[in-house]
């Protein structure tokens, strides 16, 4: 599994990106995250499930900024846009909850 996730970021949210990479990659993720093995007795992700996450992190501020920036290019989106001079915040929220 941990190889799937690699090889996902490596094709679809390496440097080119694309809309359509971004979004296939993190049902991946997702996918993967959810059959991924706890840690701990406590319901801590293992290892698998982390990268899952911060794959998924990634790959949806990547898919949020439809910009090129830096050494990331947004294929769909090749030129720099002034509005997006931001910065990105995510919240992970619990299926079913709700972000604080």
């Amino acid at each position: 599994m941990i190889e799937e996730v690699r090889n996902r970021l490596w094709d679809e949210v390496g440097i080119v990106r694309s809309a359509e990479g971004l979004r296939s990659a993190l049902e991946a993720f997702e996918r993967v995250g959810g059959l991924a093995e706890p840690g701990r007795q406590e319901t801590l992700p293992g290892p698998v499930a982390n990268a899952a996450l911060t794959a998924s992190l990634i790959a949806r501020a990547a898919l949020t900024r439809t910009e090129s920036r830096g050494a990331h290019y947004r294929s769909d989106w090749p030129r720099r846009r002034p509005a997006w001079h931001k910065h990105i915040g995510l919240r992970r929220v619990p299926i079913g909850g709700r972000a604080n």
